[in-house]
């Protein structure tokens, strides 16, 4: 990559996701982006907002096969917009995955870009967590950026996200990139996009210069990114080692994450019958005793009540934290199994 390739720099990832939605859509209403679920649910407001497009999480995957995106799946995502009377124009992939922690490989991606291009359609990879591949794992991180072009592949147009919130954690810093593939720099449509943000978007989505100063020198500053990056793949990795040690000590199901900072894990034990979306689940683990701050799996489109997403990022001694965790999950499972 070189700077020409970052077509703009945005105040974090969600601004990206809405500068494309207004770059990519008529703006009728009739456009869609289609995704997998269960997936990140504010792609929705982020492409609702000025494109006025809508968001379909109707690529079924399953931890079966590790969420895997299958052809045929993607397939029937396509004829369910189009039967709905949208037109698809682009597919947003969150690699690796959201809540679940999924890494993609190499045939898997070959595979959605080829898909993309036989539908005429954009592919948008959100890679907000690529440099959080845990340490156990020995599949790395493959960024659409660098996905090798084979003879008789096809090369739709892509787009990359990334941004400082995760790998960084700098959540607060707001900054976010959008970068296109060195060898479409000069494709009509990546100018397309790289003009209207520019001459038309830009200005509703500024980073401050004091926070690219920032972030250019901790980008700049190799020595220092290799180590920090290093320290935090292995402290993710305890934590996440906790967790779903405590976890299965506890028959507690649970997908176990290759990278990122969350944990996808089936509480269906736990659902009262009257629970139809798992909330009420969700208010019993926020609430005293247990006073665990977890996501609902309805959140993300997850396909039955009681997936729940655990976040064991911590700002210090995470590992302790996590067992603290493991602890009232603890308490949370033999209370709850004495009373059913």
């Amino acid at each position: 990559m070189s700077p020409q390739d970052v077509l703009c720099v945005t105040n974090g990832c969600g601004s990206a996701m809405n500068m494309i939605s207004f770059c990519l859509g008529e703006g009728d209403g009739k456009d869609c982006f289609i995704t997998t679920s269960p997936a990140y649910p504010v792609f929705a407001t982020d492409c609702a907002l000025e494109g006025n497009v809508v968001v379909k999480y109707a690529v079924k995957t399953s931890a079966d096969d590790e969420f895997k995106i299958k052809l045929s799946a993607l397939d029937g995502a396509y004829k369910q917009c189009v039967s709905e009377g949208y037109r698809p124009r682009a597919l947003i992939t969150t690699d690796p995955g959201n809540p679940m922690g999924s890494v993609a490989d190499v045939n898997e991606l070959r595979a959605i870009r080829n898909w993309c291009g036989m539908k005429r359609m954009w592919w948008i990879s959100d890679e907000i967590y690529g440099c959080s591949v845990h340490t156990d794992c020995n599949r790395p991180h493959i960024s659409a950026l660098s996905l090798p072009l084979l003879e008789g592949d096809i090369d739709p147009p892509t787009l990359v996200l990334w941004g400082f919130s995760k790998d960084m954690a700098l959540s607060g810093m707001r900054v976010g990139l959008i970068m296109n593939v060195p060898r479409q720099r000069d494709w009509k449509l990546i100018e397309t996009v790289r003009d209207a943000a520019f001459k038309h978007y830009s200005g509703f989505s500024m980073v401050s210069p004091v926070a690219q100063e920032l972030c250019a020198r901790m980008l700049n500053d190799e020595q220092w990114l290799a180590g920090f990056l290093q320290i935090s793949r292995e402290r993710l990795t305890a934590c996440k080692r906790i967790l779903c040690d405590g976890l299965g000590n506890l028959n507690i199901p649970c997908f176990e994450p290759h990278a990122g900072l969350f944990l996808w894990c089936d509480l269906t034990e736990f659902i009262e019958p009257d629970d139809q979306d798992g909330l009420g689940l969700f208010d019993k683990l926020k609430s005293d005793p247990y006073r665990m701050v977890v996501s609902p799996g309805s959140s993300f489109f997850a396909d039955k009540p009681g997936m729940m997403r655990l976040c064991y990022a911590w700002m210090s001694d995470g590992e302790e934290a996590c067992r603290e965790v493991t602890r009232r999950l603890a308490d949370f499972a033999h209370e709850t199994r004495k009373g059913l």
